[in-house]
């Protein structure tokens, strides 16, 4: 069923044809004062015109006195005090200079410096001053031109095996170690600035960021965790420690991956990282058949 929208239409043509009843009726006023009428003669003379819309006697009386004092025009005076609109070149010129000041503030701290809404501040940031307050992009680390390179050759090599092999993907038992913190000093949100549309969003490098920490060993594959621990509190991950996780991990992977155990088409990604590197290490996997891909620089 349909609802039939009223139109604002006539509304605003009512309004109009208000205000212009009233400036004729203004000019009368001011044409019976030159008449010499006194302003009750004028309100009669009025009502007679245009009976329910013409003004009050209020009204009336005001101008009347007004017109009597010497007054001219008879426009309403200009009102003095809070501007119609907030989204002025004032304001425009303050938030920018605010914005430049710190890019971190927030549009709560620049509505309560220049004591306007929000909504305002929205409207002048994305509308006049074309800004936006993307979150900080997180980036491992900053990598030169050369790592650039070889990463892209090694990500290269890795995608030719995986389309020329279906079974590649599946085969990868990948290792990652990540600490646990207590909590994040700032975060994604707290380091968002304001940038103009079209620049890209900062950077904003991983730290660490509390005492408080744990570091967690992970392998798994494309069918989720193969083993995991916790290394212990005060605990250094050296070659030793390493090579006992691997021992761990190959158990678990017997257990949990029989077929890729009893084929050993697997292999091992681990990062670039001193314990996985190290000479020991090495060995302990070329005694055990053990593939390791190539890892990109800083991956």
């Amino acid at each position: 069923m349909w609802r039939k929208t009223p139109c604002p239409l006539p509304v605003a043509i009512f309004a109009v044809r208000r205000m212009d009843v009233q400036f004729e009726q203004r000019v009368n006023i001011k044409f019976c004062v030159k008449l010499g009428k006194t302003a009750t003669e004028t309100l009669q003379l009025l009502r007679d015109a245009y009976g329910d819309e013409a003004l009050s006697r209020a009204r009336l009386f005001e101008w009347h006195r007004r017109f009597v004092l010497g007054r001219v025009s008879v426009e309403d005076d200009t009102r003095s005090g809070r501007p119609s609109s907030l989204q002025n070149e004032d304001n425009v010129v303050r938030i920018r200079d605010m914005i430049m000041k710190d890019r971190t503030v927030t549009v709560r701290m620049l509505a309560d410096a220049l004591h306007i809404n929000k909504s305002t501040c929205h409207q002048i940031l994305q509308e006049d001053l074309g800004k936006r307050k993307p979150n900080a992009r997180l980036v491992p680390h900053a990598l030169t031109h050369d790592q650039k390179d070889v990463r892209a050759s090694i990500c290269a090599d890795l995608l030719h095996a995986a389309q020329n092999d279906a079974k590649f993907v599946n085969s990868i038992i990948a290792e990652d170690e990540s600490w646990c913190f207590q909590y994040d000093s700032q975060t994604k949100r707290q380091s968002a600035k304001w940038r103009s549309t079209g620049t890209p969003p900062s950077k904003k490098v991983r730290r660490q960021t509390s005492t408080t920490k744990t570091m967690i060993i992970v392998f798994f594959d494309t069918r989720g965790i193969v083993h995991h621990e916790f290394v212990l509190q005060g605990q250094t991950v050296n070659q030793e420690v390493y090579i006992s996780v691997l021992r761990r991990m190959r158990e678990a992977l017997r257990r949990s991956r029989s077929d890729l155990w009893a084929s050993g088409q697997w292999t091992l990604l681990h990062d670039n990282a001193r314990p996985h590197t190290a000479l020991s290490v090495s060995r302990f996997l070329t005694k055990n058949n053990v593939t390791v891909l190539p890892c990109p620089p800083l991956s």
